[in-house]
């Protein structure tokens, strides 16, 4: 117990000096209830963040992992995996489709709640299974944030990167799905779609901006 302090007290000093950027503090774009921003999905103070998460539920396991899952299992620490662990002792992680979102607790970092969603990696080119897995995990993250009430969601670019979903498409359906479901959801939380760098910036903005 006392390594899991000392671990603790450590990420919560590296999490007071990363700082952190309210997002309600953007203007919004052309879809209601959006925005946009470049930055550290880490250092957002949302009432939840949205990011891919291993289907499988172990968390990252690989020495050098640079995905975002893997990043926010660092800055949370071991309370990330003890919690992905509930979740399959429980037997909620058993065959359970691409686009299923789990609500998680945060730690060391500004958000309020983690949600993780499991999502699509392309093989070859996106199939049609692809993009509904993918507009599905978007839809349940946000079902998931009314559920329980939340003002402000803040999404990576989920199934990107080492899941080899074309930024581009992705944004596509990403914008599309968020649009869809604020349409039919009138309490449905303001969305905040953070990216990393200028080029994943630039096709949002094309988008919605």
């Amino acid at each position: 117990m006392a390594v899991k302090r000392d671990i603790d007290a450590l990420l919560s000093e590296e999490a007071a000096e990363r700082g952190s950027f309210d997002p309600l503090t953007l203007p919004l774009s052309s879809l209601p209830k959006t925005a946009y921003w470049k930055g550290d999905i880490r250092r957002v103070a949302s009432d939840a963040i949205v990011f891919s998460v291993n289907p499988s539920l172990e968390g990252s396991l690989v020495p050098g992992d640079t995905s975002l899952e893997a990043q926010i299992q660092a800055v949370v620490g071991p309370s990330f995996k003890e919690s992905l662990r509930t979740l399959k002792d429980a037997g909620k992680s058993q065959e359970k489709p691409l686009g299923t979102a789990y609500v998680l607790p945060s730690r060391n970092i500004p958000s309020s709640k983690l949600i993780a969603v499991t999502v699509p990696k392309v093989e070859v080119r996106v199939a049609a299974r692809d993009e509904k897995a993918l507009r599905q995990g978007y839809w349940n993250a946000l079902a998931a944030a009314e559920k329980r009430r939340l003002r402000s969601v803040a999404f990576s670019s989920l199934a990107t990167g080492g899941n080899r979903y074309p930024y581009r498409e992705a944004a596509r359906v990403a914008c599309d799905a968020v649009e869809i479901y604020h349409s039919r959801h009138e309490k449905a939380p303001i969305v905040v779609f953070v990216l990393p760098d200028e080029k994943q910036y630039d096709y949002y903005e094309e988008l919605i901006g």
